[in-house]
C-alpha cells in the first residue's frame, strides 16, 4: 500500500515539480477545514498577520496546517522499520520487494529540491514560519 500511495504522490506532486507543503496554505479555511458554522464563515487567514493578532480560530487553523506539513514529510520520509507500533512509507523501495528505503531517498531529494529550494521560490525558506 505505501508504494501505491507513494507512485499517486510521485505522479501529483514530485513529477510535476509542486510543493505539496506550499499548498497547504494556498486554500481557504472554508476549503482546509469543510463545512462549518457561521460563526467561523469570516475567520481570515493571513500569514502576514502576527500569531498575536490572529483570533483563537485562526491560530488553531495554523497550527493545524503545521501539523499536517509536518505529518506529511514525517510519514513519506519515516524509515521506521517494523516493530509492532506501524511502519514508514519510507522504509520501502518505490517499487519491488526490497525495502532498501528508496522511498525516503525520494522524498529527501524531493524536500530539499522543491519545497525548500530557494532557487525556485525564496519564499520556500519561510514554508514552516508562523508569521510570512
Amino acid at each position: 500500500m505505501s508504494q501505491k500511495i507513494f507512485l499517486l504522490f510521485k505522479k501529483t506532486y514530485i513529477e510535476q515539480k509542486r510543493n505539496i507543503i506550499e499548498e497547504f496554505d494556498i486554500h481557504s479555511n472554508n476549503d482546509f477545514l469543510g463545512r462549518i458554522d457561521d460563526k467561523m464563515k469570516d475567520v481570515s487567514f493571513n500569514k502576514k498577520d502576527s500569531i498575536e493578532n490572529q483570533s483563537e480560530v485562526s491560530k488553531s487553523i495554523l497550527v493545524r496546517r503545521f501539523m499536517i506539513k509536518s505529518f506529511t514529510i514525517y510519514q513519506l520520509s519515516n524509515t521506521s522499520e517494523p516493530k509492532g507500533s506501524g511502519i514508514g512509507c519510507g522504509y520501502y523501495d518505490e517499487d519491488g520487494k526490497d525495502d532498501k528505503k528508496g522511498i525516503a531517498g525520494a522524498m529527501n531529494d524531493y524536500i530539499f529540491n522543491v519545497c525548500f529550494n530557494p532557487t525556485i521560490d525564496i519564499k520556500t525558506l519561510f514554508i514552516f514560519s508562523i508569521i510570512a
